[in-house]
């Protein structure tokens, strides 16, 4: 059908609604790369606030942003390429080996 279960946001509701209940008037949806602009859309319908997060390096290390890598670029052309049902299965795979 292409449309998700709703379970996500079902789980961000909860959340926020037991936050709300035990006093946070804040919730944060957590970091996204200016370069996620799937999940940055996603976050924007909550009505979310984006502020900049700054980040500090050590001047002596040679650091590339994680999207640019080569593993990052092939694991993305690889999803583009296979059907929505085998991302479960092909996440699972992946995560085994890289996280």
């Amino acid at each position: 059908s292409g449309k998700g279960s709703g379970a996500s946001q079902a789980v961000y509701w909860a959340a926020i609604e037991w936050a709300k209940s035990a006093g946070a008037d804040l919730f944060h949806f957590g970091r996204t790369s200016i370069r996620n602009e799937g999940l940055l859309f996603y976050k924007r319908h909550w009505g979310t606030v984006e502020t900049d997060l700054p980040i500090f390096c050590s001047p002596n290390a040679a650091r590339k942003h994680p999207e640019s890598t080569s593993p990052y670029a092939c694991v993305k052309f690889v999803l583009k390429l296979c059907p929505r049902q085998a991302y479960r299965s092909l996440g699972r795979l992946i995560y085994s080996h890289l996280g």
